[in-house]
């Protein structure tokens, strides 16, 4: 009987070690995310994926190189970054949203996972940020100016790949005469009246 019972213990020993199946880390991923905030116990993860929390713990670990709870607090220094980048959020705000009990415990975790404040963090980030902000305005300028059709005061515009075209000026027969030869025209002897130019 007791060899027995020790064969069966070894068995199930056996299943149970060894990685995480896709859907056991699929469902310990995503409770651990949906509660960054306020937080999930390894009971409750290990629960989840039908397993004690002893085993579940050496399977994350095998599965994922880290523990499960150094795995939450990753993403939450992850998403506090997010927030430090764009939100606008103070400090305070920031260590409530990612689940830090308050703004000394977010940054005394943050210094020790990053090497600097979230301040000092931050202040990093917008300098990153500023050189790529000003380099694609710079290239909507010159995109915008690639497409601006060109003009001349008092000349015709200017489209690149359009040809324009020119008018010609209309050439008045009389403009080309000296003055004087516009009062005499048709005045003279012999001149028939009826045969007068006109201008159209």
């Amino acid at each position: 009987m007791n060899s027995d019972h020790c064969t069966v213990l070894a068995t199930v020993a056996l299943k149970t070690t060894g990685l995480l199946k896709p859907w056991q880390v699929t469902t310990a991923k995503k409770l651990m995310l949906e509660n960054l905030d306020t937080g999930i116990t390894v009971t409750e993860l290990a629960q989840a994926c039908s397993l004690s929390r002893s085993h579940f713990t050496r399977m994350f670990r095998d599965t994922m190189h880290v523990p499960p709870q150094q795995w939450m607090r990753e993403q939450r220094l992850r998403k506090s970054k997010e927030l430090l980048g764009g939100s606008g959020m103070m400090l305070a705000e920031i260590a409530l949203e990612c689940g830090f009990c308050d703004q000394s415990h977010f940054c005394r975790t943050f210094v020790k996972a990053e090497g600097m404040s979230p301040q000092a963090w931050q202040r990093q980030a917008s300098i990153r940020t500023e050189p790529l902000l000003s380099q694609g305005a710079h290239l909507c300028s010159v995109a915008d100016a690639g497409h601006r059709p060109m003009s001349t005061p008092g000349g015709p515009r200017y489209v690149p790949g359009h040809t324009p075209k020119f008018r010609t000026p209309e050439v008045n027969a009389f403009s080309q005469l000296p003055r004087h030869s516009l009062h005499t025209a048709g005045t003279g002897p012999g001149h028939n009246s009826t045969h007068r130019p006109s201008c159209v």
